[in-house]
C-alpha cells in the first residue's frame, strides 16, 4: 500500500509541475480548491479512526468495495464519452 500512495504522491507531483510550467492554473476553476482540501483532511482524518476501529479484515472488504465504485464510476464515464 505505501508504494502505491508513493506513486500517487508522485505522479500527482508530476502532473501539478506540468500544469505550472505549460498553462499554469488560469484554465481551472479552483473555486472548490478549499473545499475538496478540507474533505481531503477530513476523510484522511476519519479513515485512520475506522481503521483503528474495526478488524483488518473489514478494512480490506470496505478497500475493495470502495475500489470497485471508482472503477464503475470510471467505466460509466468512458462509456458516456464514447455516446
Amino acid at each position: 500500500v505505501l508504494y502505491s500512495i508513493i506513486t500517487i504522491l508522485f505522479a500527482q507531483i508530476s502532473k501539478i509541475t506540468t500544469i505550472i510550467l505549460t498553462t499554469g492554473f488560469s484554465p481551472y476553476d479552483l473555486t472548490i480548491l478549499p473545499i475538496m482540501v478540507i474533505g481531503a483532511v477530513m476523510g484522511g482524518y476519519m479513515g485512520s479512526l475506522i481503521n483503528k476501529r474495526i478488524p483488518e479484515k473489514k478494512v480490506e472488504i470496505l478497500f475493495n468495495g470502495t475500489q470497485l465504485v471508482v472503477l464503475a464510476l470510471a467505466i460509466t464515464n468512458v462509456i458516456k464519452s464514447f455516446l
